[in-house]
């Protein structure tokens, strides 16, 4: 699978190391030191994902409120390990997260995992707007299908309070019926 990766790394051996591994799976990469690079390439490229490694999930808001990266998937790599950064990082809106060193087998099957997960929801996107754009895009109906539920009591007249609780449930509608009329029509 080929694409064209954004890898944003300020340590210059692991932006070789990994863009070596990269470009051996036929990758095209883009290496860059620090964010205040990646405007510059932005203009001549559209990336189909990025490699980051973080010191703080503020670096990920800030690569994702670039408006040609906001729909990118986002692998971070982080130093640190524990559950709290993993879900700063998540929040902050990271696709994947690796703990560095990457391994390369984990590396690149995450980001081919992401990249068919991305082709995928472009393809469905395409036929969507192309039967809407064909006029065979109709809006589905509501789907609301009310069950019905009986509730058998020996004596109907006196499981009142039991069908005002169970009446409150909205998508399900309950009648009373003592055991002699369970098999009588409604």
């Amino acid at each position: 699978m080929s694409g064209k990766i954004l890898l944003i790394d300020p340590i210059a051996t692991n932006r070789i190391s990994l863009g070596s591994i990269l470009r051996a799976a036929h990758y095209q990469i883009d290496a860059v030191a620090s964010l205040n690079e990646v405007s510059s390439l932005l203009n001549d490229a559209l990336f189909d994902a990025v490699i980051i490694s973080l010191n703080t999930p503020l670096d990920l808001v800030k690569l994702k409120a670039m408006p040609a990266l906001s729909t990118v998937p986002v692998i971070a790599s982080q130093q640190q390990e524990g559950d709290a950064a993993r879900l700063a990082l998540l929040h902050a809106g990271a696709s994947d997260i690796l703990t560095a060193p990457v391994s390369r087998k984990v590396l690149l099957t995450r980001l081919r995992s992401l990249l068919r997960a991305r082709n995928a929801s472009a393809e469905l996107q395409l036929r969507e707007d192309t039967n809407r754009a064909l006029g065979f895009h109709e809006a589905a109906p509501p789907f609301q299908s009310k069950s019905e539920a009986i509730v058998v009591c020996n004596d109907p007249k006196s499981c009142p309070g039991l069908l005002a609780k169970l009446q409150s449930m909205r998508n399900r509608s309950f009648s009373l019926r003592s055991d002699k009329q369970l098999f009588d029509p409604p």
